[in-house]
């Protein structure tokens, strides 16, 4: 199969809603892939700050687990729940609904008095982005230019990197300047959020309402059968990119502050900003490449960059954690863009609401569990041989995602 054959996703009808004015299609497109790169900015938000809660409000450490694992818990469940939901009743329903819950998350990141009050927001957040996520990815499918359509694939897995390491990067940045870094990031994500609810509103539909919606809110899992033995090749990739991300958003800081003895969230917030900054920007440069390459070259920089990223924290070594993220960044990038680049053509304008939500699914899952047994498990073996042990674990889910896709290269002859 050709690199435009398996870039080409089937196009959809885009029709206006009647009544009111409508953004230009371009302009639409534009608008939902900022918005999907700031609702994973907010997902990075918060890793920066879990130090400043903590030194606040003196919560045991395995707290900051639990804090991180649940927003990947509710994103997952509602990702079940409702992943397919806007093949049938349209994007901009499930979007807006996503928003408004998105702006109530925000709200309470910067009003809580206590952690138990973040993991509640942080749930609320997860459920907002399990449910923007599928419609996000559909809409940038729905709605590519009709001269690039390989575009709506390559934005919906840019914008997540991008996301990541602006709002790491930038959080990092208000730790800072700012005496009072999580009025100001929260308050501004509001800001942001409701934005992108006026650029919702006036952005064209792009599916008609069908009957069986309600059916559609049985949780389950579903990947249309033209796609699952791509779907399951790039499943093993995605498992070590997202175990990479669990280590770099669920346990850096603690490595910061416990082994590397650094203590600051200006420091958190720049080793995740390098690593989803090279992620973005591998996934850039290699827009024309084939997308079988994309995820062949993911797989070895993913395992050879997560290697030294162990090796590194093992050595208390910032300098060789820095070049550790850069490599793993890169991995990150080219093993999430590889898959999803593969997959995406391989569903029906109807299908892409549940194909981009069954990825998710397993990204989400591995971004969770992990986080919450290595919470547990550092408990009873200490930080240092937990963050070896899930880098190790990432490492070996890259080769095994790596033998998969050079046996599907293989097939592809």
């Amino acid at each position: 199969m050709s690199s435009l054959q398996q870039d080409a996703p089937l196009r959809a009808r885009t029709r206006p809603s009647t009544g009111r004015p409508a953004l230009p299609r371009g302009l639409a497109f534009a608008g939902m892939g900022l918005i999907f790169v700031a609702f994973l900015a907010a997902a990075a938000a918060p890793s920066p700050l879990y130090v400043l809660y903590q030194d606040e409000w003196h919560f045991p450490a395995s707290l900051l687990s639990v804090a991180f694992a649940v927003y990947a818990f509710g994103l997952l469940l509602t990702l079940l729940v409702v992943g397919k939901l806007s093949d049938y009743i349209g994007r901009r329903p499930v979007l807006i609904a996503a928003l408004v819950a998105q702006i109530v998350a925000m709200t309470l990141l910067f009003t809580a008095g206590s952690i138990e009050l973040v993991i509640v927001a942080r749930i609320i957040q997860g459920l907002a982005t399990g449910a923007a996520t599928g419609a996000l990815s559909a809409a940038l499918s729905d709605l590519a230019p009709a001269k690039k359509p390989a575009l709506g694939a390559v934005i919906a897995s840019l914008a997540p990197l991008v996301g990541l390491a602006l709002g790491a990067a930038l959080t990092g940045v208000v730790v800072q300047l700012s005496s009072e870094p999580i009025t100001v990031v929260f308050v501004t994500l509001d800001v942001v959020f409701a934005l992108g609810l006026v650029v919702v509103f006036a952005s064209p539909e792009s599916v008609s309402r069908k009957a069986g919606a309600l059916r559609t809110l049985i949780p389950r899992v579903s990947v249309p059968e033209l796609a699952r033995r791509e779907f399951v090749a790039g499943a093993f990739l995605l498992i070590g990119v997202w175990l990479t991300a669990g280590i770099y958003l669920g346990l850096i800081a603690q490595v910061d502050r416990d082994i590397l003895r650094l203590g600051t969230g200006s420091i958190n917030g720049i080793l995740i900003t390098i690593l989803s900054g090279a992620g973005a920007l591998s996934v850039f440069a290699t827009t024309n490449v084939r997308p079988r390459v994309v995820a062949i070259s993911g797989a070895i920089s993913l395992a050879v960059g997560v290697s030294f990223t162990g090796i590194a924290i093992a050595a208390h070594s910032l300098p060789l954690l820095i070049i550790a993220s850069l490599v793993a960044g890169i991995g990150f990038g080219l093993g999430f863009a590889g898959p999803i680049r593969l997959v995406s053509p391989l569903a029906k304008v109807h299908e892409r609401g549940q194909l981009f939500s069954a990825v998710y699914v397993v990204c989400y899952l591995t971004f969770g569990v992990p986080a919450i047994v290595a919470g547990w498990l550092v408990g009873v073996f200490t930080l240092l041989p937990v963050v070896i042990g899930y880098a190790a674990l990432a490492a070996v889910s890259s080769l095994v995602g790596l033998a998969a896709q050079l046996r599907r290269a293989r097939e592809d002859g």
